[in-house]
């Protein structure tokens, strides 16, 4: 497997560093940890500006249809830079987000602003009969969800909760406003 970055690779990792090392210092970092939202709605919108937060989506959705590759070198920056905002569960949701639905309707138009960091989604999944163990009963109106789901990274912050029950050796997964 090829992990060499072609030009457009670079230029992405390039524009994140600086933006990283411009506005995630060690001042500006501790100054974002203590405010009151805990992530910087700032640095939020110019990683999605950049389009770090299309990289996983399909190109019919919107997206850059972007692989591990793509995310190799933005996720490692992310990283070093100790970055709070919620980036990685944000990718995980959009992009089984656009996997199950097919980008229809409205999920399409919430994918859109995930997106362009207008919408932030957090993924929950519950372990199967463990502690946060979650089930779903269907209902004449439609599904019902119990149990409880804790320690969910960026859930304080984000708009919907793509919610994943196990149901047998695979998993349901339900949009939470």
């Amino acid at each position: 497997m090829d992990f060499e970055l072609n030009d457009e690779q670079r230029q992405l990792s390039d524009s994140l560093e600086r933006l990283l090392a411009q506005q995630y210092g060690f001042e500006q970092r501790q100054a974002i940890i203590r405010s009151q939202s805990g992530f910087s709605p700032a640095v939020w919108s110019r990683i999605a500006e950049l389009g770090i937060l299309s990289l996983p989506v399909s190109e019919h959705a919107g997206g850059f249809g972007g692989g591990a590759v793509d995310l190799m070198r933005p996720m490692t920056l992310i990283g070093q830079a100790l970055v709070v905002e919620p980036v990685l569960t944000h990718l995980a949701a959009t992009r089984l987000l656009d996997r199950a639905t097919g980008s229809a309707g409205a999920v399409a138009d919430l994918l859109q602003q995930a997106m362009a960091g207008e919408q932030r989604l957090a993924w929950a999944r519950g372990v199967p009969g463990g502690a946060g163990a979650c089930t779903a009963t269907a209902t004449g109106d439609g599904w019902v969800l119990n149990g409880r789901l804790t320690g969910i990274f960026g859930a304080d912050v984000a708009g919907h909760l793509l919610v994943a029950v196990p149901a047998g050796i695979q998993a349901a997964l339900f949009l939470v406003a």
